[in-house]
């Protein structure tokens, strides 16, 4: 029996453009190459779990927009079923504007278009279908009361608190793990936590709110862990990135069908660590994807808990 994964989040249409190197304010980078794909932090997460072997019920809204119909297609390709995508009447799709350098780091602009219509009202319609899953996976580019109301629905939650912002009280009383880079650690604690004893401080301060644990996740530098019995720091698979898009959705989708299907924090923050490797090496959000088997395959290789 699969694991079954519910994601409640955005659905976007991305532009992804590759440039030399990101562009300051007033300034025009030439020598660009650019593609049109599916994006969205809600549906990068669910395609990701979907790869990882996890039965996705993915909750999202797209427009009532020629790009729509491209949108759900591209989903269904995609392994997902779309009994939870509504349509908003008279919206367009929310859409993103992705530029990414030659180190593969990148910045990105969103429109919300359909996704900031994503309510408290149709997440209950599909409470039946969300309290199925083993675990529910959220993340914060839908209204945070819609977040909120999606948490309390279900007893084991992970929320990916970006893009970056402060979190209610409330709805961290409802999270069972949070995944934060240091950015965004920093938004919901208001520290800058510079060193291994400030991560684990602010991490701390979370913990006291509610979360059972908090996966920091560093980039090259790994993911540092905190729960209430144990601190832990797993190294980074050693690849090189070629674009950084996406790589967080990847690391959480992996994590929740691991955590669904039974492993341990350790393996399971293990598993959506390779999952994000292996999507680094590769152009574009959903493209780079890695299934089941290659993710396996590479833990099989270069595991950092062997």
């Amino acid at each position: 029996m699969n694991a079954k994964v519910a994601v409640v989040g955005s659905t976007n249409w991305d532009m992804s453009m590759r440039l030399p190197s990101l562009p300051a304010p007033g300034e025009t980078v030439l020598g660009g190459a650019g593609y049109f794909c599916l994006g969205g932090k809600g549906a990068n997460q669910a395609i990701a779990a979907a790869r990882a072997g996890g039965e996705v019920f993915f909750l999202s809204c797209v427009g009532e927009d020629a790009i729509a119909a491209e949108v759900r297609k591209e989903l269904s390709a995609n392994g997902l079923d779309l009994y939870g995508v509504t349509t908003i009447e008279a919206t367009d799709t929310g859409s993103a504007m992705i530029f990414v350098d030659e180190r593969g780091e990148n910045c990105i602009g969103v429109a919300s278009g359909a996704n900031a219509y994503l309510t408290a009202d149709i997440v209950a319609r599909h409470a039946g279908a969300i309290k199925t899953a083993d675990i529910l996976l959220l993340q914060m580019e839908i209204p945070p009361a819609t977040v909120e109301a999606a948490a309390r629905s279900h007893d084991r939650v992970i929320l990916n608190p970006a893009p970056a912002q402060k979190l209610s009280k409330a709805l961290l009383s409802e999270v069972s793990i949070l995944t934060p880079n240091k950015i965004e650690l920093a938004q919901v604690t208001g520290a800058k936590p510079d060193d291994e004893n400030a991560l684990k401080n602010a991490a701390q301060c979370i913990l006291e709110q509610g979360p059972e644990a908090v996966l920091i996740t560093l980039g090259a530098e790994g993911v540092f862990a905190v729960t209430s019995q144990e601190t832990f720091r797993l190294p980074a698979f050693s690849v090189e990135a070629v674009d950084t898009t996406g790589a967080g959705d990847v690391f959480n989708g992996g994590l929740a069908v691991a955590l669904a299907g039974g492993a341990s924090l350790r393996e399971a923050t293990e598993f959506g660590m390779a999952a994000a490797a292996l999507s680094v090496q590769k152009n574009g959000a959903i493209p780079s994807i890695p299934y089941k088997a290659e993710i396996e395959n590479l833990l099989n290789q270069h595991s950092p808990l062997l």
